[in-house]
């Protein structure tokens, strides 16, 4: 998959799915606003607009399993969540997310301690690891 356009990342959660923007070229991604979600509905308009602003090349959705490779409770509203991806006729790919979200809080720790932790800043931070490592696993 040879590209120079751009890959959007998520990281679901059931009130929040964090969203971050990759670029092909220099296999770097940046955390966006993330996108509020019922019970891990996602909020349509804020989904549509988002593809509508940056006209992504592919969907990357962080895969939740536990340590030992077990699916967790919420994996299959990251399936559905998936198949809901798969609307915007977009390649869809799953990715492993293991630890991407503790990753991501110590960031916000080293970075400004339990104040930047309270931002809820977290979930997009964990989508661009996610992004990040996906990007650096295949050949992009």
């Amino acid at each position: 998959m040879r590209s120079f356009g751009c890959c959007l990342g998520f990281d679901f959660g059931l009130k929040k799915i964090g969203v971050a923007v990759g670029q092909f070229i220099t296999l770097t991604s940046s955390p966006l606003p993330y996108i509020g979600a019922r019970d891990g509905h996602p909020d349509m308009y804020q989904l549509k607009k988002l593809i509508h602003e940056w006209h992504p090349d592919c969907l990357v959705l962080g895969f939740p399993q536990s340590v030992d490779g077990q699916d967790l409770s919420v994996t299959p509203k990251v399936q559905q969540f998936g198949e809901v991806l798969k609307q915007f006729k977009l390649p869809v790919y799953f990715t492993d997310e293991r630890m991407t979200t503790k990753e991501a809080r110590q960031i916000l720790f080293e970075l400004g301690g339990f104040k930047a932790l309270a931002y809820g800043k977290s979930d997009s931070i964990a989508a661009a690891i996610i992004l990040e490592q996906w990007m650096n696993e295949v050949d992009v």
